[in-house]
């Protein structure tokens, strides 16, 4: 199903330098397949099965290869918004030949079609924060990329919702009441929780990116908010050299201070953090079941197990991995253990 002047860039920051200092040649990218309809106006709102847009994503430190695909899965079975994906084998043709360029997890872009699947109305306003302002200390304009409605200058509603987070909380009902008009914290709450349950550090409280707001139009434009880029869930990050930690593997965020406010300032509420724990305990019934994830990760590995090792397997330097091994063990030495560690953590500080 060939498509005609389609535009490629790489995507990443420390995974795409990584992956460049250590000659592997295995990049992520994505595709946008009518970004040049004004040069070739043939090509005007050209689709890929129905989409505008595709993410592939290379597996940079995942030797199992699973990590974007089932913690997508483990998000959607907790009942939070997130991009469909699907593994994909990619070759490029260098001319006479085709080169495997390796086992790639292709992921839709939430600007595409996702908001308008997985909402009630797909034209409301969607960000992608990176930057200072998306720790949510401050509004910061150049922070909050539109990824809808581009065109428009108005940041309202981010700004609405921000400085309701920041008002005063001596009356915690008012305070509720009015962050609530502008900001569904039951959604982020229910992505927090699911977030924290697995372990996801590459992620708000650690980081000040990978997720989205989108300011639902059949809720009045209320901000919902859904994670992005999960390669790097389910990874125990260990101490620095100074011995210094961080929140990712916290489940409660006792640890998290004022520069991370939808965190602090929430579960400092005892009604927020009451639903904060009943979030937690709904992720281990559905997100951390053992059964679901464990046969979601038996699965998937046998579906691509030929396609990253053996004969039709990876190779260098269109691979991250060391040896088969890491990829044959990957499930039951790394990842089935971490989730049971994850439920039993979890299930202490819920005093189960």
């Amino acid at each position: 199903m060939g498509r005609d002047n389609v535009a490629m860039r790489y995507k990443g920051n420390s995974s795409l330098r990584s992956a460049y200092q250590m000659g592997v040649k295995k990049f992520s990218f994505r595709l946008n397949f009518d970004k040049y309809e004004d040069d070739y106006p043939q090509i005007e709102d050209q689709r890929f099965y129905g989409f505008k847009k595709m993410t592939f994503s290379n597996g940079f430190k995942d030797s199992s290869l699973l990590r974007d695909k089932v913690a997508a899965e483990m998000f959607r079975q907790g009942g939070v918004p997130v991009a469909m994906s699907s593994f994909a084998r990619v070759y490029v043709n260098f001319g006479e030949v085709s080169t495997y360029f390796g086992l790639y997890t292709m992921i839709e872009d939430p600007s595409d079609e996702m908001i308008g699947v997985q909402f009630d109305d797909g034209s409301g306003n969607l960000y992608k924060p990176e930057g200072t302002g998306a720790t949510w200390e401050s509004f910061d304009e150049d922070s909050f990329e539109k990824k809808t409605n581009e065109e428009s200058s108005d940041w309202s509603d981010i700004i609405n919702a921000m400085d309701a987070l920041h008002g005063d909380r001596t009356d915690a009902l008012a305070w509720r009441t009015t962050l609530e008009k502008y900001f569904d914290t039951d959604s982020f709450l229910r992505c927090l929780a699911i977030n924290q349950a697995m372990v996801n550090w590459d992620s708000y409280g650690t980081m000040n990116h990978n997720y989205y707001v989108y300011g639902n139009p059949a809720y009045n434009g209320r901000l919902v908010w859904f994670p992005w880029d999960l390669n790097e869930a389910m990874i125990q990050r260990q101490p620095g050299p100074g011995g210094e930690a961080d929140n990712s593997g916290s489940v409660m965020l006792d640890e998290a201070d004022d520069s991370w406010p939808l965190i602090r300032y929430l579960l400092d509420d005892d009604v927020y953090r009451d639903k904060y724990k009943t979030f937690l305990q709904n992720a281990l019934d559905t997100s951390l079941d053992t059964d679901f994830v464990y046969n979601m990760l038996d699965e998937y590995h046998n579906l691509i197990s030929p396609y990253v090792i053996g004969d039709n397997g990876e190779s260098a330097p269109y691979t991250f991995l060391n040896s088969d091994s890491d990829f044959e063990t990957s499930v039951s030495d790394d990842l089935k253990p971490h989730i049971a560690a994850r439920r039993i953590a979890v299930s202490e500080e819920l005093g189960l």
